[in-house]
């Protein structure tokens, strides 16, 4: 969390202990993750960018819209 604060932008919004922790509830994880997937927010050309090298055979332009073809 601190690099991704550090490197990207994101900002903490809760401890790194709840993130891992089985009390965490939906929203608080799913608010922390939506920074690297959110259009213009922080973290999102990063991570596009990693799934890009990860899955070099498809084309991938967005989280929201693509067309993959096997």
């Amino acid at each position: 969390m601190d690099l991704a604060k550090k490197e990207l932008g994101v900002p903490i919004v809760l401890d790194p202990e709840y993130l891992a922790s089985p009390h965490l509830d939906e929203l608080s994880g799913m608010t922390y993750l939506s920074y690297f997937m959110k259009e213009n927010g922080p973290g999102y050309k990063t991570t596009l960018n990693w799934v890009r090298n990860q899955m070099s055979d498809r084309h991938i332009s967005n989280f929201t819209v693509s067309n993959i073809e096997d």
